[in-house]
Formats: C-alpha cells, structure tokens, sequence
C-alpha cells in the first residue's frame, strides 16, 4: 500500500490531476471513494480539499440529465493540474488513476450488488453480499457473525462501497494484496 499524502498542496493536485485525466464529470461519493480507497488521504482531508477546490473555481459543479450534482474541472484547474502535477510521484498518479477506471468501470458495467442479514438456526446473524451481472453470479459471500452489531457495520460497509470489497477480495484470493497476512 502506497503511503498516505501528508501535505494538502498535493492532496489537492492529486485530485484535479484525477478529475481531469478522467475527462468525465463524477459525482462527489464516486470522486470520495476513489481518493480515499487506496488510504492515499482521509475522509476529512479529502472533504477539505475538494471544498478549497470548488472554493477556489478550479472545479466546477453542475447538474445532470437526472438533476444530481457531478462536478469536474474548469480550465484553471486543468492548467494548475499541467503545471503542478510532475511535482506528485508517478506512482501514486498511477495508482489513482487505476483505482479510478476500476471503480468506474463497476459503476458503469451493469454489475448489481445486493446484501442481505439473515439468521441461521442457531438464532445467530448471517451476512450474504453478492455481485452479479447479466451472465450470473461474479462473488457471493457468506458469514456467520457474532453479533447483529456486527452484522449492521458489515451491511452499511457492503453499502457504501461494494466496488471496493469486491476488488479487495478478489485481490486478497489472488494473492495480489497479502497487508492482513
């Protein structure tokens, strides 16, 4: 795992570094995820800086076909992006951008994803996440828990970014990712 950003200058170019190489206007959950799933900066870094951002007019926000706020970058903030970005490590840019077109790429796949709690005979909470497209099942997942403490925490997780668990699985089966291990 690459280390985390420390200074909210590159924090800052990283994300219109980001936004502009994608060329497509995010939503601001879609935009959150992306730069704090690899732990490159933290929920409240990332909201800070995106404020200052938008704040400053290096991006702007608009609405879509549907109404929703997408933003993306203005033309200042894709010079800032020309003239700042060599000053970031390559492979942190790199590793942004991937996770970017990966995350996206499950967005705009048709994959659905469902989580259910139930309970098994013993009385005991049981988490089932899956994720499917049209030709069927792509990961199904099940565990007994402890508690349905644990079982809400799980679910809400599972919620608010499926797309993360999935890639994170499948690299931990993989043997790609071994950071618990």
């Amino acid at each position: 795992m690459q280390a985390p950003l420390r200074k909210k200058s590159e924090m800052k170019i990283l994300i219109l570094y980001l936004m502009d190489r994608v060329h497509y206007p995010l939503d601001y959950m879609t935009l959150h995820d992306i730069m704090t799933i690899d732990a490159l900066m933290s929920s409240f870094d990332f909201n800070e800086c995106f404020a200052e951002l938008l704040e400053a007019g290096n991006i702007a926000e608009l609405k879509d076909d549907a109404g929703d706020d997408k933003y993306e970058v203005t033309e200042q903030g894709s010079r800032v992006t020309e003239a700042l970005k060599d000053s970031l490590i390559y492979s942190i840019r790199d590793k942004v951008y991937k996770t970017a077109l990966s995350y996206i790429n499950f967005q705009l796949s048709g994959r659905r994803t469902e989580c259910t709690v139930t309970t098994d005979d013993k009385k005991r909470p049981v988490i089932n996440c899956a994720v499917s497209d049209d030709s069927g099942t792509l990961m199904s997942i099940s565990a007994v828990l402890e508690s349905d403490e644990q079982a809400k925490k799980m679910k809400e997780n599972w919620d608010s970014r499926p797309e993360a668990i999935y890639r994170s699985v499948l690299s931990m089966i993989s043997g790609e990712v071994d950071y618990i291990l």
